[in-house]
C-alpha cells in the first residue's frame, strides 16, 4: 500500500497509518518505508552487477590489451625482414606504421560490427526490467567502436614505432 504524507507533521499520520492498518488488517505486521529506501534496495543489486562489470570490464581491456601488444610483437618478429625492405625501398617511419596499425584495425572493426547486434539484443533485454528505461542509440555503438579501435592503436603503436624505427641493415644482413 503506497501513501503519501504531505505536511510537516509526518510522526502523527505515520501513527495514525499504522492505527488504521492494525484495525483493517490485524493478522499482518505492519511495515513503514519510505520511498528512496525502497528504491535503493530495488536496485542495490543492480549496483553490485554493475561494479562486477566494471572490473571484469577493466580486466579484460588489460588482457585484450596486452594479447594484442604480444601478437604485434610476433606479427612484426616475423616481418622485419618484409619491414626492412619497405624501409629501404624508401618507406617512411609513417607508412610502415600505417601497415602494422590497419592490419590490426581490421580484425578489431569486424569484431566490434559482429558485437553489435549481440550486445543490443542483451540490452534491450535487460532494459525490459526496468519501468524507466533509455533508448539505445547507434552513438553508443560506435563510441564503444571507436574506443575499442583507439585501445588497439594504441597498443600496436608503440611496438610498431620500434620496429619502424630500426636500422634495415639489422634486417637483411644475412641475405
Amino acid at each position: 500500500m503506497l501513501v503519501k504524507i504531505s505536511g510537516d507533521d509526518r510522526a502523527s499520520a505515520l501513527a495514525e497509518v499504522e492505527t488504521l492498518w492494525n484495525q483493517s488488517f490485524p493478522d499482518n505486521i505492519y511495515t513503514a518505508s519510505e520511498l528512496p529506501q525502497l528504491m535503493e534496495a530495488v536496485y542495490a543489486n543492480e549496483q553490485k552487477q554493475s561494479q562486477s562489470f566494471r572490473y571484469f570490464m577493466v580486466l579484460s581491456i588489460a588482457l585484450s590489451a596486452l594479447g594484442l601488444y604480444g601478437l604485434a610483437a610476433f606479427t612484426a618478429d616475423r616481418r622485419t625482414k618484409e619491414i626492412g625492405l619497405r624501409k629501404v625501398l624508401g618507406a617512411s617511419i609513417m607508412d610502415i606504421l600505417r601497415l602494422l596499425v590497419w592490419q590490426f584495425s581490421k580484425p578489431v572493426v569486424v569484431a566490434s560490427v559482429l558485437a553489435w547486434p549481440i550486445a543490443w539484443f542483451f540490452a534491450t533485454d535487460w532494459l525490459q526490467n526496468f519501468n524507466q528505461r533509455i533508448d539505445i542509440s547507434v552513438f553508443l555503438f560506435l563510441g564503444a567502436a571507436v574506443l575499442a579501435i583507439l585501445i588497439a592503436w594504441v597498443t600496436v603503436i608503440g611496438h610498431a614505432y620500434r620496429v619502424a624505427k630500426t636500422n634495415p641493415i639489422k634486417a637483411l644482413r644475412y641475405e
